[in-house]
């Protein structure tokens, strides 16, 4: 019996539900003793402002801290850096720039990574994924009618492979910054603006072919 396979897609963009952010504190001394010492302090700093983040703050997973050499040109060993690396997630309305702000003013540390993320819950991927079959279905209904055919029985559905780049990733977006308002002394305060996230998806499915 003749079959028909198609890839259905369907691609939305959706206002994120949180921002991730990857901060790293780190420290350098002499010795690395006391490298991990002034790291560990730096990163009570920055704990305390996480903590006067309350409920903003939904996710925080902080890395083992990494001890290693620091090298001079001529190859010799001139001290130790100590690195710690936090993942931190927040809720994607809330004063996300005071937070951003307040991490970095902890002497030492420095915001690596930022992106906007859609959760795997948000209604919108069943959404697409109603939108993917019936994109696939209209495809195989062309093909059908080219052929001079109609579709008959759908004998399977299923979701390929997914890698970053492909359909069916929901990727996350880079922050912006932006200085949309002041503080009480009249210093500009940096303001994190949430961008829409593109999230896509696919659907790989077969139907039989009918005369």
């Amino acid at each position: 019996m003749a079959t028909v396979t198609v890839r259905g897609r369907a691609e939305l963009d959706v206002e994120p539900d949180r921002v991730r952010l990857g901060y790293v504190v780190q420290a350098e001394a002499a010795a690395g003793a006391d490298a991990l010492t002034l790291v560990a302090e730096r990163s009570a700093a920055a704990d305390e402002a996480l903590d006067r983040a309350g409920d903003l703050l939904l996710l925080r997973r902080p890395a083992a801290v990494t001890l290693t050499p620091v090298w001079a040109d001529n190859g010799t060993v001139t001290g130790q850096a100590a690195r710690r690396f936090v993942l931190v997630e927040a809720r994607a309305v809330g004063p996300l720039g005071e937070l951003l702000a307040a991490l970095v003013a902890v002497p030492g540390s420095t915001v690596e990574s930022t992106e906007w993320v859609v959760d795997p819950g948000n209604p919108v991927h069943a959404r697409l994924r109603a939108a993917a079959v019936a994109d696939a279905r209209q495809r195989a209904a062309d093909y059908a009618q080219a052929a001079d055919l109609r579709l008959g029985a759908l004998e399977w559905i299923t979701e390929p492979d997914v890698r970053p780049g492909e359909p069916g990733w929901a990727s996350a977006q880079a922050v912006s910054l932006g200085f949309a308002r002041k503080d009480a002394g009249g210093s500009p305060v940096l303001e994190l603006r949430p961008e829409p996230v593109a999230v896509s998806t696919a659907v790989d499915v077969r139907w039989a072919l009918l005369g």
